[in-house]
């Protein structure tokens, strides 16, 4: 044996999974290695209140109007019936509570001959656990108890209580949630991902299943176990990658336009009109912070890496979003788009548990992998989750209010009465066709300067006007946002569309991948932004610089009292331009002591031109060409 060859006795000695992770076996051995070596995986999953109560009353109270019957003998003169529940998590067990109607007697003659009827109240005490099969959740009652109509509760003696109990024992011993599905689903997850190249891994054998429930206050935590075989031979992390040839940064670049879709799709997904602001904020957020990441991965890919950094990319983005889907989730009204969540939030977690238990597993982050995980969350969605288009997309537009229209003329989108509310100045919106033409076309050098840059001013006035129009702002906080979108364009590309590249006129680029005016990222914004207007319109590069400035100004700076926090109205405009800058989880890094030495230089040199703008002091800009 090769490995027993090189190591003599001491590879004997060696606990078999170390055998398997170290040494190249004969055939006999990797049936043992898969089955000896495995590991336990265990996925926690948290299943909110709102969930468990919408379970219990769908499955429990069945009929209309959320109402369970038992020992109903179909005459109308007897039954059980509870109605109107209110269900809660409490520590240790599940409490429904509902108002209940009892009827005990016989048809005679088309009447009813009652013995008993009554009306009162019921407080249950379910408990929840797994079934036999490891597949369900089922609950059963701890405790019934019975109140009158006045709240006196009735002694287990009394008649109706030793009639009723034995009926609604029966009938509150059910499944309440049914996994079957979901737990089928993970499992086929989990075997397209890990890598099964070269016979090095085990698919199929996860047998991913609930372990355990935890029954906690205001939310059910839910495990998911699991023997993951052992990944025989696969890539220490302590191998380092080298730099990337050319084919492999493209293919590396279409593995994270995959990611960037996937997790676009999901967020999407997300996204409802019962959506509440917060959430929705939340979830624009992590999409923005995602890209970022995304990004900044694609311009820099050369670097050596330790280990896959799709891979790595995909658990660091997964562990930040979880907790909001699964918020998400929790509020799902329809069980069945509820399951969905829960499916596909464990199916992800269940990778990156995967991935901490080390190397050897081989998780691979491939595009077919990636739709299989978002088919957990939208079984019957026709569209491709990985599906990558650089097209504005209407939904996500809609879902968090970005979005620019090319060449849309806007002047009379609004009653002209708004130009009361606006400076005359910048009272319309859509510049001269021939000035536009010239400054599309045009790569100035310092001596032009005295005509270019009043031209340039036209093109942000107009822009920030057309924005203001279409989307709203109080008049108070009008003048503060024109200076943070003058001061933005000053600071991004000294006002800048177009360089010269080696005689051919370029957009401006910046390392990161930044383009023209206000330096506005096409992966950052994709589906909100063109990207050729981007590059070739300096008007449409105005314009969605603005509108990101407004959304930031609107729904960061101003919703968290940037300006009352700090006691200073200006700071409205440094904190939208440390978001703008850095992304919406950095609105309030111009104050931030902790701040990155890049965040905290760009915060001052913007808040030097800002304060200079807000003087009226415009024109400064020229600092950029002809020296301080």
């Amino acid at each position: 044996m090769l490995g027993q060859s090189r190591m003599g006795g001491q590879w004997r000695t060696l606990p078999l999974a170390q055998r398997c992770r170290n040494f190249a076996l004969p055939l006999a051995l990797l049936a043992a290695c898969a089955t000896s070596a495995a590991e336990p995986l265990r996925v926690p999953i948290t299943l909110s209140e709102e969930f468990i109560a919408a379970a219990v009353k769908s499955h429990l109270f069945t009929l209309k109007g959320d109402v369970l019957r038992v020992n109903d003998d179909g005459s109308g003169c007897q039954y059980l019936e509870l109605s109107r529940p209110q269900i809660a998590v409490e520590d240790g067990f599940i409490n429904v509570k509902a108002d209940a109607e009892a009827r005990v007697g016989r048809l005679f003659g088309g009447n009813c001959m009652l013995m008993l009827d009554w009306r009162g109240k019921l407080d249950i005490d379910q408990i929840l656990y797994v079934d036999a099969g490891r597949q369900m959740l089922r609950t059963k009652p701890r405790a019934i108890r019975f109140y009158d109509a006045n709240g006196t509760a009735l002694h287990s003696s009394n008649v109706l209580w030793q009639w009723a109990e034995e009926y609604l024992r029966t009938a509150l011993d059910a499944t309440v949630v049914d996994l079957q599905t979901s737990i089928a689903g993970i499992n086929q997850v989990l075997a397209q991902f890990l890598d099964q190249g070269e016979g090095l891994s085990v698919p199929g054998r996860f047998d991913l299943a609930l372990g355990g429930v935890e029954v906690r206050k205001d939310e059910v935590a839910v495990t998911f176990v699991g023997q993951l075989p052992l990944a025989i031979g696969a890539v220490s992390d302590s191998q380092a990658v080298v730099a990337l040839s050319p084919d492999e940064l493209q293919r590396f670049e279409a593995r994270l336009n995959a990611l960037d879709a996937f997790f676009t799709y999901v967020i999407k997904k997300s996204v409802d009109d019962g959506t509440d602001g917060e959430l929705r904020s939340q979830l624009f957020e992590s999409l923005i912070e995602i890209r970022y990441a995304l990004n900044e991965a694609l311009v820099s890919p050369a670097k050596p890496q330790a280990s896959d950094p799709v891979r790595a990319l995909f658990v660091e983005q997964w562990d930040k979003l979880a907790p909001v889907v699964s918020r998400v989730g929790g509020r799902q009204i329809g069980e069945q788009s509820a399951l969905n969540f829960l499916a596909f939030v464990a199916g992800a977690d269940a990778l990156t548990a995967v991935d901490k238990l080390g190397p050897e597993y081989g998780v691979e982050i491939s595009t077919d992998g990636l739709r299989r995980l978002a088919r957990l969350l939208a079984p019957a969605d026709a569209a491709d989750p990985v599906d990558y288009s650089e097209q504005p997309d209407a939904e996500l537009e809609n879902d968090f209010l970005l979005g620019i229209e090319p060449g849309a003329e806007t002047d009379n989108l609004l009653p002209l009465i708004w130009d009361f509310f606006v400076a005359p100045a910048y009272a319309s919106t859509k510049p001269d066709a021939a000035l536009l033409k010239k400054l599309n076309n045009w790569v100035p050098k310092t001596r032009d300067m005295d005509d270019y840059l009043p031209m340039v001013q036209v093109v942000i006035d107009r822009a920030l006007n057309d924005v203001l129009k279409r989307k709203g702002l109080e008049k108070d906080y009008v003048a503060i946002y024109r200076a943070t979108v003058i001061t933005a364009a000053w600071q991004e590309s000294c006002w800048r569309q177009y360089v010269d590249d080696k005689g051919k006129r370029m957009p401006l680029r910046s390392g990161a991948g930044d383009i023209g005016l206000m330096q506005v990222n096409p992966r950052v914004w994709r589906g909100f932004y063109q990207t050729d207007g981007l590059k070739w319109d300096i008007f449409y590069n105005a314009q969605a610089g603005a509108d990101i400035l407004l959304h930031y100004m609107k729904n960061y700076a101003l919703k968290k009292a940037e300006h009352k926090i700090t006691g200073k109205i200006d700071n409205l405009a440094r904190a939208t331009y440390s978001a703008y800058n850095g992304g919406p989880r950095q609105l309030s890094r111009y104050r931030q002591k902790d701040a990155s030495p890049h965040g905290r230089l760009a915060d001052k040199a913007f808040n030097e031109k800002y304060l200079q703008v807000r003087a009226g002091n415009e024109m400064a800009v020229r600092t950029c060409y002809v020296g301080g």
